[in-house]
C-alpha cells in the first residue's frame, strides 16, 4: 500500500500507481488501500495500469433473431473449421456474417447448450434429446432400428440346411455407426435350399447408407446371430447363400432395444469415452459411452444421497464431477478402469456453466462465492466482492456463463443483476494480477443484453477470440475501442483517502492524473468528502492527449474519496495520481 510522503512539516502527498487490486465491496470505504476501489466499471487491471476493456463489433444476427444460448469451435480432422452457434432453438454454423441453418428447429430453447467433438463430430447436450452434427446436417446420437423385421421367404441356391432366423441393422459406413437390431424374423427351414429377406427396411436418415444383415441357425442351438453380409440401403430383395462355415463367428448383431436417450444437459470427453450428465428424473446418474464409442452404455450414481449432478469438466486426465455441495473425481476410462471418488465433501457448484478450467485451476461458482480448485485445494477467490456477488438474481444461476480471457489473464462471468431477466452484469477476475497483488483482483464489466461468451479460433489468423452471443441472435467478436460504435462508460472510484492521519482535518489541494497519451474521450475528476454520499465535479479533461491532467480539489476534510470517469470510443489508460494536501489549522 503506499504511504503518504512528507514534503514538509505540514504538507503531505499520497502517490498511486500500480498495480491495482480492483474492487473490493466488503470493506468499509476507509479501509480500503489507495491502490483498490470501492466501485469500478469496464476496466482491465492486467497491465499494472487502468485500462478501458475493449468493445465488440457490430457482428452478425442470427436469421430466426432468438437469443444466443451455446457456441462451439468445431474442429474437423482435415484441418476444417466451423463456428457453431445454438439460438433459440436452432443449429448455425457462422462463417463471417452468414448463417447456415444446421438441421430444423429442435433444439431446447432457453438453455445453455454444451458441446464436444468426438470422433470428428460435434455432440450437443441441451436438455432435450442429444443430438449431433457434421457441420452440414443434425441428427439425433443414435441411429433409429428398423422398425419391423424383415419379411423370409425362399431364396435362390441349395447352400443352407438346417433352421434360420436374422436381424438387420442400419449402418452408416461415412459416420461408422450401427442402430440397434431389428427384431427377428419369423425362422425358416431348409434343405440345400436359399432364404430370401424381402421387404427390407429403410430409413429417413441421410447418414444410413447401408444394411447389415445378422443370421442365427436355431437347429445348431446358436444363440446369438452373426453377421453376415452387408449391403446397400437400396437393395430390397437379398438372398442367402452363404456357407454355414464361412459366417463370422466374432461379429454379433448388436443388442434389440427401443433407444430412449437420456436427455443430459452436460457433456464432457475424457480418455476417450463421452460422459453425460443433467436429466432431470435422474439428477445423481453420471451416464458413460465405450471407448470411442458414442452410445451411453450404462451409468454411475455419483452420490449417494440422490444430490444433482451441476457440471463436468475433464481436467489433467480426470473427469471431475460437480454436485450442487460437494466435488468428485472420476479416473479411467472404461467400467473396468473406473475409479470414483468425493474430494471435496462441503463445497459444490451451483452455475453449470460458470466451470472454467484453466491451466492448473478450475474455477466455478457455488452456493457461496467463486471458487479455485487444483484437484487438492479449494480456494476462495470472492471475498472482496462478495456483497456484489450477492445482488444476483440467483433463479438464473443456471443461465450464468464464464470463458477464459488468455491475452488479459483474466476469467469473465456474465450474469443476471436482482430483478433482471437477462445476464446484465459481469465479473472480471485477474488470476495474474491476484498473485501479483496478493489480493484476489476483481472488476465489474457491463455489455447490454449478453448472454453468451465462447471462444473461436479466427480461420484467418488462426488465434482464439471471445465472441460475445446476445438476446436478439447477434454474436459480435470482442475487439476494437467502442461497443458497436457507442462509448465505453468507465469508472474507478477510490476508497476515503486520510494520507495516515485520520483524525486530521486537512485541506485537499490539487489532483494530479498521469494517463498514457489518447487520441480522444474525456475523463472527469469527482470528489467526495468525509461521510458525504454525493460527488462533487472538480475537473474535465477533453481530451486525454497530454500524460497528465491537474485539477484543484479545494475541499477541507479529514477524508476524501475520489472518482474518475469516461465514457470513450478511442480507448483509455490511466497510470495512476497524486493526491496533495495540506495540514489544516484546525483539526
Amino acid at each position: 500500500m503506499p504511504t503518504p510522503i512528507l514534503r514538509s512539516r505540514r504538507a503531505q502527498e499520497l502517490q498511486v500507481r500500480g498495480p491495482f487490486v480492483g474492487v473490493n465491496t466488503q470493506n468499509e470505504s476507509r479501509l480500503l488501500a489507495s491502490n483498490e476501489a470501492e466501485d469500478a466499471l469496464n476496466l482491465v487491471l492486467d497491465d499494472a495500469t487502468l485500462k478501458v476493456r475493449n468493445g465488440y463489433d457490430a457482428g452478425a444476427i442470427a436469421p430466426n433473431g432468438l437469443a444466443v444460448e451455446g457456441q462451439h469451435d468445431y474442429r474437423q480432422n482435415d484441418g476444417t473449421r466451423h463456428h457453431l452457434v445454438k439460438a433459440g432453438d436452432q443449429l448455425y454454423r457462422l462463417a463471417g456474417t452468414t448463417y447456415t441453418a444446421i438441421g430444423g428447429s429442435v433444439l431446447t430453447s432457453g438453455t445453455i447448450a454444451q458441446f464436444v467433438t468426438v470422433s470428428n463430430r460435434a455432440y450437443i447436450a441441451h436438455g432435450g434429446s442429444p443430438k449431433v452434427t457434421d457441420g452440414t446436417s443434425l441428427f439425433d446420437w443414435e441411429i433409429t432400428k428398423p422398425s419391423a423385421a424383415p419379411a423370409i421367404g425362399s431364396g435362390i441356391g441349395v447352400l443352407l440346411s438346417g433352421s434360420y432366423d436374422y436381424k438387420v441393422t442400419f449402418y452408416s459406413s461415412t459416420w461408422g455407426q450401427e442402430s440397434p437390431s431389428s427384431a427377428k424374423t419369423v425362422y425358416k427351414t431348409v434343405d440345400r435350399g436359399s432364404i430370401a429377406l424381402s421387404n427390407l427396411p429403410t430409413t429417413t436418415d441421410a447418414r444410413v447408407d447401408k444394411l447389415r444383415i445378422y443370421r442365427r441357425k436355431i437347429s445348431a442351438l446358436e444363440a446369438d446371430w452373426f453377421f453376415v453380409d452387408e449391403i446397400d440401403d437400396t437393395v430390397t430383395t437379398w438372398h442367402d447363400n452363404t456357407l454355414d462355415n464361412d459366417v463370422s463367428t466374432t461379429r454379433v448383431a448388436p443388442l434389440t432395444f427401443d433407444q430412449s436417450f437420456p436427455s443430459v444437459k452436460y457433456l464432457a470427453e475424457n480418455g476417450g469415452t463421452m460422459f453425460g450428465a443433467g436429466v432431470a428424473s435422474e439428477p445423481n446418474r453420471l451416464y458413460y459411452t465405450g471407448v470411442n464409442n458414442t452410445t451411453f452404455e450404462n451409468f454411475l450414481l455419483v452420490d449417494d444421497d440422490g444430490e444433482e449432478i451441476t457440471g463436468l469438466v475433464s481436467f489433467q486426465t480426470n473427469l471431475v464431477i460437480f454436485t450442487r455441495r460437494s466435488i468428485w473425481v472420476l479416473s479411467g476410462n472404461s467400467p473396468s478402469t473406473f475409479f470414483l471418488r468425493k474430494v471435496v465433501p462441503d463445497r459444490g457448484c451451483c452455475a453449470p456453466h460458470s466451470i472454467v478450467p484453466v491451466d492448473a485451476q478450475i474455477y466455478f461458482l457455488s452456493e457461496t462465492g467463486f471458487f479455485a480448485y487444483d484437484l487438492s485445494n479449494v480456494v476462495e477467490i470472492s471475498r472482496r466482492i462478495q456483497p456484489t456477488l450477492l445482488l444476483r438474481a440467483f433463479s438464473r444461476d443456471s443461465m450464468i456463463v464464464g470463458v477464459h480471457d488468455r491475452p488479459n489473464n483474466s476469467v469473465w462471468w456474465s450474469y443476471s443483476g436482482s430483478g433482471s431477466s437477462t445476464n446484465d452484469k459481469m465479473l472480471v477476475y485477474y488470476y495474474r494480477n491476484s498473485r501479483v497483488t496478493k489480493g484476489d483482483s476483481w472488476v465489474p464489466w457491463e455489455f447490454s443484453n449478453l448472454c453468451h461468451m465462447g471462444q473461436v479460433t479466427n480461420p484467418d489468423t488462426n488465434l482464439r477470440e471471445i465472441r460475445l452471443g446476445f438476446t436478439d441472435g447477434r454474436v459480435s467478436t470482442y475487439s476494437g475501442t467502442s461497443d458497436n460504435g457507442s462509448d465505453i462508460p468507465w469508472r474507478w472510484t477510490t476508497g476515503k483517502q486520510d494520507l495516515a492521519t485520520p483524525q486530521v482535518r486537512k485541506f485537499f489541494g490539487r489532483l494530479v492524473i498521469e494517463l498514457v497519451r489518447q487520441t480522444g474521450g474525456t475523463m472527469d475528476a469527482e470528489v467526495s468528502v468525509d461521510s458525504d454520499a454525493d460527488f462533487s465535479f472538480v475537473g474535465r479533461q477533453h481530451r486525454q492527449t497530454d500524460e497528465f491532467f491537474r485539477t484543484r480539489i479545494r475541499r477541507r476534510a479529514r477524508q476524501l474519496r475520489v472518482r474518475l470517469s469516461g465514457d470513450t470510443s478511442s480507448g483509455g489508460e490511466l497510470i495512476g495520481w497524486t493526491l496533495e494536501a495540506e495540514a489544516s489549522a484546525r483539526s
